[in-house]
């Protein structure tokens, strides 16, 4: 029986093996979209091209609604307060609205002055942010919305939208829409460290595994399956002994250090994306009540497996 190891990083590595009585055409392509370069794979898909071209226009169509760099929508919406009106963007924020809802606030889609701030010092180019200034992007985060009507999309309030924790997995959400009405069966998107999503062959057994830096964790074997991840390994330093990143908590205004990474398992890349952002800021405990109540399925490591959801098909090995 052969074993085919294929090698994907998403700030945990993956390892998928496949089992299968014959071997099969793998076509492989590359989409750099949302400052990430995209991996692709098609297995017996001989319209491969066509594919990888539908894929690239719907991640650089949606980069371009929610960038918050120049050329951006959300960019003219941030800085003007008001941008013409786009069905994708309107699409979007109200997604991101209603899970800003449903998360209690864990995520929250204005969080633009913030992440800036962080990243900035990231980068070292600021001084550590002090409370007051802090507290102070809290505070117009809280006081935030947006609406529109049929000419123009309007932001409330001083904050900035922030559609990063939101915008890969709801590109690769469209992606799959788009493959299952051409026909494609078999793939696998890796959207650059953050969310995945493959389709196996009839009657393949695969095994993702997970694993953080040199570490083995386990798998979780399935035929389908989107996953999910947020984690700070890329994205981070450490300042007398305590450890900055990307991934700040809408609830205070600072990174948490709860967990590694935190992989959420299910069929909806744009929900999967939102949730590991929103659980990396929580607690166990509060992870704990809020994965139960919605039946989410995660895994959440930090060094060792520190929760693993009831009903999670992975399967702990370390």
């Amino acid at each position: 029986m052969k074993k085919l190891y294929l090698f994907i990083f998403i700030f945990i590595n993956l390892i998928f093996i496949s089992s299968c009585k014959k071997s099969y055409e793998t076509y492989e392509h590359y989409v750099l979209s949302m400052d990430t370069y995209i991996d692709v794979k098609f297995y017996d898909e001989k319209n491969h091209e066509k594919y990888y071209k539908g894929i690239q226009n719907i991640f650089n169509n949606i980069s371009s609604k929610t960038s918050d760099y120049l050329g951006g929508l959300v960019y003219t919406l941030n800085n003007e307060r008001k941008v013409i009106y786009d069905d994708t963007l309107v699409d979007i924020l109200e997604f991101a609205e209603e899970y800003r809802i449903l998360t209690e606030g864990y995520f929250n889609p204005y969080m633009g002055k913030l992440t800036h701030l962080w990243k900035d010092y990231l980068e070292d180019e600021i001084d550590l942010p002090t409370e007051t200034d802090i507290k102070k992007l809290i505070e117009e985060v809280n006081k935030t919305s947006f609406h529109y009507d049929n000419n123009y999309i309007y932001l409330n309030g001083e904050g900035d939208v922030d559609l990063g924790g939101v915008a890969k997995g709801y590109a690769l959400e469209k992606c799959k829409e788009y493959l299952k009405e051409e026909g494609c069966k078999y793939y696998l998107i890796n959207a650059g460290q953050s969310s995945i999503s493959f389709t196996s062959k009839k009657n393949d057994k695969i095994k993702c595994a997970l694993s953080y830096e040199d570490m083995y964790y386990g798998y979780v074997e399935t035929k389908n399956l989107d996953i999910s991840t947020s984690g700070p390994e890329y994205q981070s330093k450490v300042v007398d002994l305590v450890k900055y990143h990307h991934i700040i908590s809408p609830k205070d205004g600072y990174p948490r250090n709860y967990y590694q990474s935190v992989n959420v398992f299910n069929n909806n890349c744009a929900i999967g994306d939102i949730l590991s952002t929103a659980l990396f800021s929580m607690d166990k405990d509060t992870l704990k009540a809020f994965t139960e109540t919605n039946d989410i399925k995660c895994v959440c490591f930090n060094k060792k497996i520190i929760y693993q959801s009831e009903g999670c098909d992975f399967v702990y090995e370390s």
